[in-house]
């Protein structure tokens, strides 16, 4: 009974036990980061900031509307997805690029990589993008 005592006092007494104060806060003194996505798009971007966006990525392909249109032998893989996105959307695609982002990064995945295709519209204005995984 009296070691029980003695490790419960003991238990308690070190529970008590605090730091000592700091004088001065650490959250203010260091300015807060704000995250901000490493990349980020939005409808209505020229072509060249989004090229300036991925500066640190490898554009594959940059292709351009043919006259016969887009199909998947267009420019692969641009011409298959350029589809893709004429037939759920309105505009009209008159460029596509196609970049694999991050490519100096460990894979996201154990196969096949994420490709990143972005659709501009006759003023090479952004119209739309899409990410889409190739074996």
């Amino acid at each position: 009974m009296v070691r029980f005592i003695l490790i419960l006092t003991v238990g308690f007494l070190t529970g008590c036990t605090s730091r000592p104060h700091q004088t001065t806060p650490q959250a203010s003194t260091q300015p807060q980061r704000s995250e901000r996505p490493k990349h980020s798009f939005s409808v209505g971007m020229s072509r060249k900031e989004v090229r300036a966006e991925l500066s640190d990525s490898w554009l594959l392909v940059a292709a351009s509307r043919p006259a016969t249109g887009w199909s998947s032998q267009t420019s692969p893989p641009a011409g298959a997805r350029a589809v893709m996105f004429e037939r759920s959307h309105p505009d009209a695609v008159e460029a596509c690029d196609v970049y694999w982002v991050g490519h100096t990064n460990a894979p996201n995945m154990y196969f096949g990589k994420w490709l990143n295709y972005f659709y501009f519209g006759a003023n090479e204005k952004l119209i739309g993008f899409d990410r889409w995984v190739i074996d």
